[in-house]
């Protein structure tokens, strides 16, 4: 099973200091916090805490109208030589948009491309949501940091609310490890579903 960059990182800072993920080892001495990112993010900056990682949730940053802040934030709560992590929904999603023409629901194929997708009637995440293009986010992030990987997951699996209706047509694992193999190409990293940056 391939291991995420995260997973590694967690698993090295565990077998470095021979802590490990229970009670009293690595895990209490995570920290998370939950909350709007820039909000967070800018507290934090501002009293002047540092941290070693900082990891975002698939789509959380998604909901935060200005990624270039975000990204600068994030950058100041960073130790030396600290890690970031981040998950985006990207807005160019071959996969949803074959699925959706494919469904009769090409107004969701609209709706992802906005800038601004508004929470009733169009998010099927009932939150304001930002969509950012594989272009934006690396125009914001690649001010502060050295981008080390970016993949799409998934690059070729349609969202889950339409996934199920593969079940018969084709065969699941196979589609997940093809998934798996062309997601770091240039052209399905921009056009994957998520856009996963470390």
């Amino acid at each position: 099973m391939q291991r995420s960059p995260l997973w590694t990182y967690l698993r090295a800072c565990s077998q470095s200091s021979g802590a490990r993920l229970s009670p009293g080892g690595l895990a209490s001495r995570l920290r998370c916090l939950n909350g709007p990112a820039g909000y967070v993010l800018s507290d934090l900056a501002g009293k002047g805490e540092t941290f070693d990682l900082v990891y975002s949730t698939y789509g959380a940053l998604n909901c935060e109208p200005d990624l270039r802040s975000v990204a600068l934030n994030i950058r100041d709560c960073l130790k030396e030589g600290g890690m970031c992590f981040i998950s985006v929904y990207n807005r160019f999603c071959l996969s949803e948009a074959i699925a959706s023409v494919l469904r009769m629901k090409v107004s969701r194929v609209v709706d992802r491309s906005r800038r601004y997708i508004p929470p009733l009637g169009h998010s099927r995440f009932c939150v304001d949501i930002f969509s950012y293009s594989l272009a934006e986010v690396l125009s914001c992030f690649r001010e502060h940091f050295r981008v080390e990987r970016v993949f799409a997951v998934p690059a070729l699996i349609p969202p889950s609310d339409f996934a199920a209706s593969l079940d018969g047509m084709v065969d699941k694992g196979r589609l997940k490890k093809i998934d798996a193999a062309v997601s770091g190409l240039p052209l399905i990293r921009a056009l994957g579903g998520i856009i996963p940056l470390s």
